[in-house]
This record gives structure tokens, sequence and C-alpha cells, in this order.
């Protein structure tokens, strides 16, 4: 009688964290690289903040909160994403207008006020 056992293998929270700090860091201060027709704003908001500012997930399975504050969902002003997108603050680097075009912010900033928050973030109004 052949019995065989499953190994389940378990990820740590912490060093699955820890890993996508690692690599979101890795692109500080590299310019963001658009692909053509990523101009509509989920587009750009997925290549330029999506990296800290979502929730990660594997296999619709949930890993991570973002590192960053949840930005949907929370009614934020577009001047304000504008400013914290030209400026950065602590560990966000700033973004030239090479990197986000005036236009693709201004758009993005409309987006973002006008959107839902993410699963599993907890974003408060």
């Amino acid at each position: 009688m052949d019995v065989s056992v499953k190994k389940v293998n378990r990820v740590n929270p912490g060093l699955s964290l820890l890993a996508l700090l690692l690599i979101s860091c890795s692109s500080w201060g590299q310019p963001a690289t658009p692909s053509p027709g990523a101009t509509e704003p989920p587009d750009i908001y997925r290549r330029t903040c999506g990296y800290c500012h979502e929730p990660t997930y594997s296999n619709d399975r949930f890993i991570a909160k973002s590192l960053g504050p949840t930005l949907r969902g929370r009614f934020l002003p577009p001047a304000f994403t504008e400013y914290m997108v030209r400026h950065g603050k602590g560990a966000m680097p700033p973004f030239t207008e090479s990197e986000v075009s005036q236009k693709e912010l201004l758009d993005l900033g409309k987006w973002i006020l006008e959107s839902s928050a993410p699963p599993a973030s907890g974003a408060k109004p």
C-alpha cells in the first residue's frame, strides 16, 4: 500500500514583504519606461504607483499590504496627487515630466480621486 504525504510549503509573510520591498527599491532612481499606448490613467497608475501603493496578490491570494499608503478610495484631490508625484516624500521619489507627463499626471489625479479602494486595502477616506 502506497501512502503519500503532501508537503505544504508556507511562506513567511515577513520574508515576502522584505522581498517585495527589495524588488521595489531596486527600481528607484530609474525612470519608468512607458509601454506603447500605456497612457490611460489605470495603466499609468499600474506602472508608476501600483508597485508601492497597492496590496500584493499571487494567484488571487493576498500576500502583503501596500508599502506606501493606499491612494485609491481616499478621495485625494488631484492637486495633492500632483504635488506628491512631483516632489516625493520620505521613501517615495519624485517623478519628473519625462517619467509622467503633465497631462498624464492631471488625468491620473482625476482617476485617483474618482477610484474606489482596492480589496483588502483598509483604505479610509
